[in-house]
């Protein structure tokens, strides 16, 4: 057994990032063999906030702070709405042939709903960022979880590779989609893996009007915090096995 760490973060992130690009975009960026030092660095680095700004977000006046200096959570955002825009304005002069989420984009552009464009060229470049910089990150960290947890418990590995490998030999001509939804213990190791560590442990969505949930009212405007982590280890839902042996779960009959 290896006696010393192993950065699988950066890798597992260069990877989705090359997916993403291939899948979503028709680009053969080559990330993983031949890739571009500027885009790497600012995909490594997009989500790191310096720590004066994550600071600020504590304190009630941040909002306005943050209008007042157009204060961005994430880096680099400048450089990946101006990728996007150029994948934009190539794919508007001849498309891909490929039929990948930028194409779709673009079909829906090309659409009207009661003589209203269904999206507009900002809101496919808005829509490109977000799988680009959340993407890449969220898939990536999530990847690194599992390694973690699968180094750690050798025998779900096992199992698991034996699901794949049995599945594979078995798969004839089942779509790819289809063939995944099959991997029934794939499927519980990947919710377990997202429940012990989401890389989402927290949501906050602000209120657009004010309403009455369950008794609680809340007023337009306010900000409401969804603590995942907090959800995903409360002992009302969980037994105490599962909430201190992570991957525990996947060997009982729930």
């Amino acid at each position: 057994m290896l006696e010393k760490s192993i950065d699988v973060l950066s890798p597992f992130r260069l990877f989705t990032l090359d997916i993403i690009l291939r899948a979503g975009f028709g680009l053969d960026a080559q990330v993983q063999t031949d890739p571009d030092p500027e885009m790497v660095e600012k995909a490594l680095t997009v989500l790191e906030t310096p720590v004066y700004v994550r600071a600020m977000t504590m304190f009630p006046f941040y909002k306005q702070v943050k209008e007042f200096f157009d204060v961005d959570l994430s880096q680099h955002s400048p450089y990946f709405i101006a990728l996007s825009k150029s994948i934009l304005e190539k794919r508007k002069i001849s498309s891909s042939g490929r039929r990948d989420l930028f194409q779709l984009m673009l079909e829906a552009r090309d659409e009207t709903a009661e003589g209203t464009q269904k999206l507009t060229d900002e809101e496919i470049v808005a829509q490109s960022v977000l799988f680009l910089i959340a993407g890449s990150e969220t898939s990536g960290t999530t990847m690194t979880f599992f390694a973690f947890y699968l180094a750690h418990h050798p025998d779900v590995q096992e199992k698991l590779l034996c699901e794949i490998d049995h599945a594979i030999r078995s798969r004839g001509d089942a779509p790819i989609g289809e063939f995944v939804q099959s991997l029934q213990y794939l499927d519980r190791v990947v919710s377990e893996g997202l429940r012990h560590s989401s890389v989402a442990f927290g949501n906050v969505r602000q209120c657009m009007e004010t309403c009455v949930i369950n008794g609680v009212e809340f007023p337009e405007g306010v900000s409401v915090n969804i603590p995942a982590y907090a959800i995903h280890r409360d002992p009302d839902f969980w037994p105490e096995v599962i909430l201190t042996v992570p991957l525990s779960v996947l060997e009982l009959n729930l």
